[in-house]
């Protein structure tokens, strides 16, 4: 009787380790899919503000400060463009160095819009504290780049040279292409005590400025 009573104790408690086991398993993968698909949808949004734009404001090849060009290259993680949304002309702001607001020494995206106009001047930014802000919101909340050594954007001064082998080089008045990279944490917010994934995703979009290319 006792070491059926043993027996039977045994195999509970194997039964519901397996069943944690397999919840945890489950909760992970739906806090990673539900964290790739949110990275997703915000990398998707500022690829089309790239794409729409006609005018980088910042950074530049003279407007650099912490962006520094080399060799065509232009690493940044933060963008100011003048672009043209359903209709009307907008100054978009993207700043992906923000700090995170959910998870301490990572970073965020966001993205102002500001009232413009074809006629807007050069070197006008947009950010959370400009005068001629319309809105602010979070594209995505934790990014773990965002920072010098690993930025969000990289614009490519397309080479002008027909001997020149990279497609990306010194001397062109404004960038026509860029790539944006999000590295963010595979199990969102969900902790690694209670199953989250403790590694991250990376994704990467190539993206190309038709209306900066034209007459460059």
């Amino acid at each position: 009787m006792l070491l059926a009573s043993l027996m039977a104790i045994l195999v509970l408690g194997t039964a519901v380790t397996l069943f944690v086991t397999t919840q945890k398993d489950a909760t992970s993968a739906i806090a990673k899919a539900d964290s790739i698909q949110t990275a997703q949808a915000g990398l998707h949004q500022m690829d089309q503000v790239l794409r729409q734009a006609y005018a980088v404001e910042f950074p530049t090849s003279t407007d650099d400060a912490g962006c520094l060009e080399t060799a065509g290259a232009q690493p940044c993680n933060q963008v100011d463009v003048l672009a043209r949304l359903a209709g009307s002309d907008y100054a978009v702001g993207v700043n992906c160095s923000v700090a995170s607001a959910s998870i301490t020494g990572d970073q965020a995206c966001w993205q102002y819009e500001c009232s413009a106009s074809a006629t807007t001047a050069a070197g006008t930014t947009c950010n959370a504290s400009g005068p001629n802000l319309i809105s602010s919101k979070l594209v995505i909340d934790d990014v773990t780049n965002g920072t010098t050594s690993s930025p969000v954007f990289s614009f490519c001064y397309a080479s002008t040279s027909t001997v020149n082998t990279s497609r990306c080089a010194t001397g062109a008045s404004r960038p026509t292409s860029a790539t944006v990279t999000i590295d963010t944490p595979a199990a969102g917010t969900l902790s690694r005590t209670s199953g989250g994934d403790p590694s991250t995703v990376v994704l990467t979009d190539n993206v190309y400025m038709p209306n900066l290319d034209f007459n460059a």
